[in-house]
């Protein structure tokens, strides 16, 4: 499904969903960018990044794969984090998402891994990639758990 890109007067307008995570509700705003089609896209979830409406529309942004996805969303989230801005092309993101390392289960052991993957878990709470959402039913033992959900369980 195409993302609205609103009205031309209006500078701030809401999108389905965020062409990266696909967590709805995300603002893209008509801000002035280098790229003529390109607008900014605020992501509660990946955080505010540069998109071109060719990557948005094409069937690029929806056959992301679900590490691509949460690779990308990583990649811009320490980008804005730091201060900076990504911008999300079809001639960069393979880029992009090769650079971006995503921790590995078999990686590491003990608690400063298992903090790591719940810090980025956390991070992406509520958020849907590849149908599924994240979520977290609780704790054990002082623990958070979590658990992919499907979005349209059959």
């Amino acid at each position: 499904m195409p993302v609205s890109t609103g009205a031309v007067s209006d500078p701030t307008f809401r999108a389905m969903v965020c062409p990266i995570c696909r967590r709805s509700g995300v603002r893209f705003t008509s801000d002035t960018l280098p790229a003529a089609d390109a607008t900014l896209c605020h992501c509660d979830a990946c955080g505010s990044f540069e998109v071109t409406g060719e990557f948005r529309d094409a069937e690029i942004a929806n056959g992301l794969a679900v590490d691509d996805r949460l690779r990308l969303s990583g990649a811009i989230r320490r980008v804005t984090d730091g201060g900076g801005r990504l911008s999300i092309r079809p001639n960069n993101y393979t880029d992009i998402i090769a650079e971006e390392h995503l921790p590995d289960l078999a990686e590491g052991h003990g608690r400063g891994h298992s903090t790591k993957w719940g810090t980025m878990l956390r991070s992406k709470r509520d958020a849907v990639i590849g149908g599924k959402r994240i979520v977290s039913p609780g704790t054990k033992s002082g623990a958070a758990r979590w658990r992919l959900v499907p979005v349209n369980p059959k």
